[in-house]
């Protein structure tokens, strides 16, 4: 019965609705507050404290820098910390950023991060950073004529 459960709500987040109601928007997770509490950045550059559903905990993973949708309906009205509540974890954002109603400004942060780690893996080993926790040896060279 849980397996059935668990393989319900892993489908409901990988397939995306036609479209998003009046109150649903996507969000990016910028911050990790509690184990039920996330800080995630709108498309229009709004902050916003969500709170992740109990039908949602210890069964599937919310990572920084993932994409979720909001439903601010519940918390439009109350006055409390809390603004949003996640109505879906968006798992496969391939899938996701094919539909009209996906935001433009997480379309163009995503390709700057590909972007970004192209560029990273293409430079030469002489731009890295070197590692401080390897020991350093010291040649000394004697250049005195006897």
């Amino acid at each position: 019965m849980l397996k059935k459960k668990i393989e319900k709500l892993g489908q409901m987040t990988i397939d995306p609705p036609d479209e998003l109601s009046k109150n649903q928007e996507i969000a990016c997770v910028m911050e990790i507050k509690d184990h039920d509490l996330y800080l995630c950045k709108t498309a229009n550059g709004e902050t916003l404290l969500a709170e992740l559903p109990p039908r949602f905990r210890c069964k599937i993973w919310v990572r920084r820098g993932g994409f979720v949708v909001l439903n601010t309906q519940t918390f439009d009205k109350k006055e409390c910390k809390i603004q949003a509540e996640i109505s879906i974890v968006i798992q496969n954002e391939k899938i996701w950023k094919k539909k009209k109603y996906w935001p433009d400004v997480f379309k163009e942060d995503i390709n700057m991060m590909s972007n970004a780690a192209t560029a990273f893996e293409i430079t030469p080993d002489g731009d890295l950073m070197k590692n401080p926790n390897q020991r350093q040896i010291y040649v000394e060279s004697s250049d005195s004529d006897d």
